[in-house]
């Protein structure tokens, strides 16, 4: 029982905790909240929802949100159409978008 005691005791830092580092992301691709609705409207091809787009402009106008970065950009979702698509099976599209951002 020493030994794991020793163990843990040698795997542990002594004294106060530090952060080392604070970063963000700032991507290229940037939306603005006020053209957000339009921006999302015309992604998802969804001119006929005229409620839809009201109500994502209320939204923005009253969030305190400035700006968005997005790593999705027109190109990326282009590409890859069931994105967009409600209700389409996009998972494995995603996934494949993912795994070369990530890191």
């Amino acid at each position: 029982m020493a030994l794991v005691k020793n163990l843990r005791e040698a795997q542990r830092a002594k004294g106060p905790t530090t952060i080392l580092a604070i970063a963000t992301v700032n991507l290229e691709n940037i939306v603005y909240q006020k053209d957000y609705p339009h921006f999302y409207i015309y992604v998802t091809k969804s001119k006929q929802k005229i409620g839809l787009k009201e109500k994502l402009k209320r939204i923005c106008e009253n969030s305190a949100i400035r700006k968005s970065h997005f790593y999705l950009t027109q190109e990326i979702l282009k590409a890859n159409s069931k994105i967009c698509t409600y209700n389409a099976p996009s998972l494995d599209a995603s996934q494949d978008i993912m795994v070369p951002g990530v890191p």
